[in-house]
This record gives structure tokens, sequence and C-alpha cells, in this order.
């Protein structure tokens, strides 16, 4: 994203120097202002508040998820806050997994993120060991 582009948005914009609203934001990257409210609230997007109570995106921010897109593109790496949605742990939960090394992570612009195939790794081996103790525990009751 040129500077250029984001100083045109800019010009049309009622919202401070240096700032975009959501809508903004969503134009620039090809996405739902509901998909930029769902990163504000998971924590991907970060925001400011102006004067008047309203939360706006630095152009800072919009270029750090720019160049983390552009460094993630293939979608081999899974952001902390999803990768703990998708296994029903905390964040707390997937860094003590990181920190174990049963999880490989990435950190790029302060963001963490989760390798996707370790993450599918893990999910296999806990499914795998849950269906081992239900197998044992199934023999255990029918003798």
């Amino acid at each position: 994203m040129s500077k250029a582009k984001l100083s045109v948005v800019q010009g049309r914009s009622s919202s401070p120097a240096g700032m975009l609203t959501r809508e903004e934001v969503a134009s620039l990257l090809g996405v739902s202002t509901n998909t930029i409210y769902n990163w504000i609230v998971d924590g991907q997007l970060l925001t400011e508040t102006s004067e008047e109570g309203k939360r706006l995106i630095p152009e800072r921010e919009l270029a750090r998820v720019l160049a983390t897109r552009d460094s993630l593109q293939s979608r081999d790496w899974v952001p902390l806050a999803i990768a703990a949605r998708v296994l029903g742990v905390t964040r707390q939960t997937l860094y003590n997994y990181t920190s174990q090394g049963k999880l490989r992570k990435k950190v790029v612009s302060g963001r963490t993120f989760v390798a996707a195939k370790s993450l599918r790794d893990h999910v296999e081996e806990t499914v795998s060991a849950a269906l081992e103790k239900q197998d044992r525990l199934n023999n255990l009751l029918s003798r």
C-alpha cells in the first residue's frame, strides 16, 4: 500500500491526520467492516480513541497489518488468539505450549503466530491420545 494511496484516503477523511476509520481500513484491505471489528476485538488491530470517543486506526497500524499479511500470506501461520479459540484454551496455555516446544511460534511486528502445521499435529496427537484412553476405559468396563 503506497503512501500516496493512504494520503488520498486521508484527504477524504474527517479523521485526524494519520488516523483511519474502520470503513477506510476495510476498503484499503478489501475486507468487510465486520472483519476489521473482529480484528480489533481479537487484538490483531490496535486502535486509538479520538476526542469524540470514536475508535480510529493509526496509519502505522495499517502498515503493520500489511507487512504481517505479506509475510504470512500462505496461511502457514495462525494468529495466537485464533489458535487459542480453535483449541478451546487460553492464550496463556498456548504461550506455555510454545515454551514447552509443543507448538512453533513466530512473532511479527509484536504479534504472535502459531505454525498451522504444528497446530494440526497437536490436535491429531491430542485426539489420538483421547481415543486411546477411551479404548482403555471401554476395555476396562467390558470386563
